[in-house]
């Protein structure tokens, strides 16, 4: 059997007056084969994968789909049954359609449109048997294998089968969800507001309250955090959500028990899986077909769709989500609340429509101290996309970390971190060992809220990195400095000056980050993550990862200290690859910027020449002299030095001989005779 992978992901909501340190909320997939007839018909099945690693939503997977039957479903389809008074009944037709088919279909290739014919088939007959009051003595869990994981009670009409030997032929997928190259991309979609007569007390959220929290024309402030502005402001407006081309619909009354076509039977006061679900969807076509014609006719070019159910707790999850639009499958997003709360809080709304985009969960990797590690898939805190949270959900927004900005397209590495030094990298994407040697050469890291050019890309040892299915991956790790916006509260702001800005003074990026926690702000993140922005869904295999968080050390030398397991926060963070070490500092902060720095060694200790070369060989932050590592260590003598000549040797002079008596004077009277 053939068609395309799509994954859908959920977790429990999270609960802004819990422990902020509490652990995650859990997280489950949900992997479902999709196809697109001829027709434009689309068929649709949850299956249990043997193996997903490396897999996405849009890949293209022939596999082999088995539903696992006890015996006395193989007897009701392959035998007449025998009544409880003794007597014989022969099979319905409905009874013998299913044996039929079942025997026509064992161990044949078939499309998936046949076998969701099956699974619908397999539950009619189920339902029949129900409704007769003749329950089969089977345990009914047996047949259906595992819910195709809505979290909620499990219902008989879900069957799942399991896939094996899962080959996968080619790749697919909607490919207008992340940004490319800078260019903005508008968002389409259509949501559906629902009530339901049956549940109590009576009050649900309204399509009005919808709207005035997705629109920013409509909101009850000019700075409140619609999903519009959360759009506007993580992605530096690249990722818009215009209420134009983004509908409400509802109210849409949707009974607690019914049957639609898609997947039969449902009871959404006993179970929260694909017939509820899929029933809503079912139910939102019908209703706009109705109210909205035109609309309807061109349903199928709308990207998202979105379901606002008032049905916790019987669905346990706050938010389900495609991963990735599948290209012949709809693109799916369910938020649920309590019918008595009504409240849905954007970030979680903006977390499963990233979701749609292709982001994956922000994770941690967490240790015990004694080497044992695991990931906690929803452990980072820090990013809408982990278990970040605004610390006031009604008037704050909190945005990405640097991996999923990237992966998104919304943000990219610096330019010319370096600043023109000499022999520096002139982007903010380099390898590690491309940092000069010996050098703190120094980086003045933007704040993520003060331009989309924001963080440090650098590229390190790729050994054990391997393609997945033809996509490239990349070991990096991400370098990024988050203060938290400080906007004036009742203060309509219409001008932000910011250094290094790059944004238009009309952007209301003073909500940037707003919402980040006082643990976290103002402090230097190291995230890794070893994929790249190239439009394709995050593999969840291998999601970003929080790995450290830094802080300048204060006048009092004692550390900054932070709970969630971090402890007190270092100054410095260093990497040992295989052509030597990357050390990273931090000296300073501001709201605007930080100011780190970087060295590249290929020792650790300085000895000999290296004291006296006049560079940090191992990059400790002292240089010859002043590093301890020299002390006692004499600067060695040039070779082609030549020793001096000796000092001359003055002899003492004998004094001048004396002067010669006078000559007597010549005799009186007579006189001389000159000489010729």
């Amino acid at each position: 059997m053939a068609g395309e992978l799509s994954i859908q992901t959920f977790h429990t909501p999270t609960d802004p007056n819990a422990d902020p340190y509490q652990l995650p909320p859990l997280v489950d997939n949900s992997y479902r084969l999709v196809d697109k007839t001829e027709d434009g018909s689309k068929y649709d099945t949850a299956v249990d994968l043997e193996d997903h690693t490396g897999l996405i939503t849009g890949d293209k997977l022939t596999t082999g789909l088995t539903l696992e039957l006890p015996q006395s479903i193989a007897d009701l389809v392959n035998a007449e049954l025998g009544g409880g008074n003794g007597t014989r009944r022969r099979l319905s037709e409905q009874e013998h359609s299913l044996r039929r088919m079942v025997l026509e279909y064992h161990n044949t290739e078939r499309s998936l449109k046949e076998f969701v014919q099956l699974q619908s088939l397999i539950r009619d007959v189920a339902d029949t048997h129900v409704e007769r009051g003749r329950r089969l003595q089977v345990n009914l869990k047996d047949l259906i294998g595992a819910v195709s994981g809505a979290g909620g009670t499990q219902s008989f009409v879900n069957l799942t089968p399991k896939a094996k030997k899962t080959t996968r032929t080619g790749a697919g997928g909607a490919k207008d969800l992340m940004i490319v190259g800078g260019k903005p991309l508008n968002i389409t979609s259509v949501t559906f507001v629902f009530t339901s007569s049956c549940l109590k007390p009576p009050q649900y959220i309204n399509t009005a309250w919808v709207s005035n929290n997705w629109d920013n024309a409509k909101a009850a402030s000019p700075t409140a955090p619609t999903l519009q502005r959360y759009y506007d402001v993580c992605s530096y407006n690249k990722l818009r959500f215009e209420n134009s081309i983004n509908k409400v619909y509802g109210p849409i009354d949707f009974p607690c028990q019914g049957s639609w076509p898609t997947k039969g039977k449902y009871d959404i006061t006993k179970s929260c899986a694909d017939p509820e679900l899929y029933g809503a969807w079912d139910a939102a076509k019908d209703y706009l077909k109705k109210v909205d014609p035109d609309t309807f006719k061109i349903l199928d070019g709308i990207r998202r769709k979105i379901f606002i159910l008032p049905f916790r707790p019987v669905c346990t999850f706050g938010g389900r989500a495609n991963v990735g639009c599948p290209g012949g499958g709809d693109c799916l997003t369910w938020m649920t609340y309590a019918a008595e709360n009504r409240f849905i809080d954007m970030s979680t709304v903006f977390h499963e429509l990233a979701h749609n985009i292709g982001l994956s969960h922000s994770a941690r990797n967490v240790c015990d101290g004694k080497g044992s590690c695991e990931v906690q898939d929803y452990g980072d805190k820090t990013c809408f996309m982990g278990s970040g949270y605004p610390v006031d959900p009604t008037k704050q927004i909190l945005c990405s970390s640097a991996p999923q900005g990237y992966k998104a397209g919304w943000i990219s590495p610096m330019v010319d971190p370096f600043a023109g030094a000499d022999q520096t990298p002139t982007t903010g994407e380099f390898k590690y060992s491309d940092v000069p040697m010996g050098q703190n050469s120094t980086v003045q890291l933007p704040a993520m809220g003060a331009t989309d050019k924001n963080f440090l890309r650098i590229i390190l040892d790729q050994k054990g990195i391997t393609p997945v299915n033809g996509r490239r991956r990349e070991r990096a790790v991400f370098v990024s400095y988050r203060p938290r916006r400080m906007q004036a509260i009742g203060a309509m702001l219409t001008t932000v000056q910011l250094s290094n800005s790059v944004l238009p003074s009309t952007h209301p990026n003073y909500l940037y980050d707003s919402g980040l926690s006082p643990d976290f702000n103002r402090r230097i993140f190291i995230h890794e993550f070893n994929e790249t922005a190239d439009n394709n869904p995050t593999d969840d295999s291998y999601p970003p990862l929080i790995r450290n968080v830094l802080d300048i050390i204060p006048a009092t030398g004692k550390p900054n200290t932070i709970g969630d397991g971090w402890g007190a926060l270092p100054n410095k963070w260093e990497y040992a690859g295989s052509q030597g070490r990357l050390v990273l500092r931090v000296w300073s902060k501001s709201q605007t910027n930080a100011t780190i720095s970087l060295c590249f060694a290929t020792v650790t200790t300085e000895t000999g020449d290296a004291c006296y070369n006049q560079v940090d060989d191992d990059c400790d932050g002292l240089m010859d002299d002043d590093d301890p590592d020299c002390a006692g260590v004499e600067q060695p003598q040039d070779k082609n030095d030549q020793p001096p000549p000796p000092a001359p040797i003055f002899k003492a002079r004998s004094p001048p001989p004396s002067p010669p008596p006078p000559s007597p004077p010549p005799p009186k009277g007579k006189r001389g005779r000159r000489q010729a």
